[in-house]
C-alpha cells in the first residue's frame, strides 16, 4: 500500500450498487418494512426462522380500514414490523428460501385500492420514486391504460405524489418535498390511491440508485503503484478505512 496519492495522486469517485441480502437485523420496536424476495414458504414465521411469541407482522387493508395479521410475505407489500427483543438490541433475520424477483423490462405492477396502502421495492437495488410509472386500469376512461408519471397521475387526481416512512429514532413519519425518493430495499412506505384501478409500475433499477447508502472508493495513483479506499455506509454504521492496492 502507498502511503499517500503524491503529487502525480489522483482521487476517482464511482458508485456502487450493492444488492440487498436476505439477513437483516432490526432493532426492538416498531419498523416500516418489506421483503424484496419471492420465499419458498411465505409464512412469517417460516421465512423468519422465528416463533410467533418473537414479532408481529401487520399489514393496513384499505377495504376493511383496519390492520390485520399478515399471513403471507409477498414482493412489493409494506408490513409493519415489531419485534420482541429488549430495548436496545436486535433481532436478526434470514430470510429462509429465499430468490431475488426477476428483474426484466416488463415493470413489476403493484395493484393499490384506493386510501393509503404499505408498499415497498421488490428489487434488491434501490428505485427511484420519480421513475415510477402509473396506470388507470379503466380502460373506458381518457388516460386509462395509458402509463402515466407521477406527477401526471397526481394531476389527473389518480394518486397522491408523496412516499411517507417511518423513521424509528423519531418514532414519527418522515417525507421528501419532490419526488427524489428513493425505494429502498427493505423499507417500507406509505402511498395514498385517490381512486380505485390504480397500480404502480416499478421499472428495474437503473444502477444509479442507492442501496443502504453509497459505497464510494477513492484512487490514489503514484506511478505504477496505487491504493483503492472502500466506503461503506449502511443505515447510519461506517467502515470507512478499507484500502486494497499495490505497491
Amino acid at each position: 500500500f502507498s502511503s499517500g496519492p503524491g503529487i502525480q495522486g489522483k482521487v476517482i469517485s464511482r458508485d456502487i450498487d450493492i444488492p440487498a441480502l436476505p439477513n437483516q437485523s432490526y432493532l426492538a420496536g416498531l419498523q416500516l418494512v418489506t421483503f424484496p424476495y419471492r420465499l419458498d414458504n411465505t409464512a412469517p414465521t417460516v421465512a423468519f426462522g422465528l416463533n410467533q411469541s418473537a414479532f408481529d407482522l401487520l399489514q393496513w387493508d384499505p377495504v376493511l380500514a383496519e390492520y390485520t395479521a399478515a399471513t403471507a410475505i409477498i414482493p412489493g407489500q409494506g408490513y409493519w414490523l415489531n419485534t420482541h427483543a429488549a430495548p436496545g438490541t436486535k433481532t436478526a433475520i434470514n430470510l429462509v428460501g429465499s430468490h431475488p424477483v426477476t428483474v426484466s423490462a416488463t415493470p413489476f405492477e403493484i395493484k393499490l385500492k384506493k386510501g393509503w396502502q404499505q408498499i415497498g421495492s421488490p428489487y434488491l437495488t434501490a428505485v427511484n420514486w420519480q421513475d415510477v410509472q402509473v396506470v388507470y386500469t379503466v380502460g373506458t376512461d381518457p388516460l386509462g391504460l395509458t402509463h402515466l408519471s407521477i406527477d401526471q397521475a397526481a394531476a389527473a387526481g389518480f394518486i397522491n405524489p408523496v412516499l411517507f416512512r417511518y423513521d424509528p429514532t423519531t418514532q414519527g413519519y418522515a417525507w421528501d418535498q419532490d419526488l427524489s425518493t428513493s425505494l429502498v430495499p427493505f423499507r417500507g412506505f406509505w402511498v395514498q390511491a385517490l381512486t380505485d384501478n390504480v397500480s404502480i409500475l416499478i421499472p428495474q433499477p437503473s444502477g444509479r440508485g442507492v442501496v443502504n447508502k453509497v459505497s464510494k472508493y477513492a484512487a490514489n495513483v503514484k506511478g505504477d503503484s496505487w491504493k483503492v479506499k472502500v466506503s461503506a455506509n449502511i443505515n447510519g454504521s461506517a467502515d470507512v478505512y478499507n484500502f486494497f492496492g499495490m505497491s
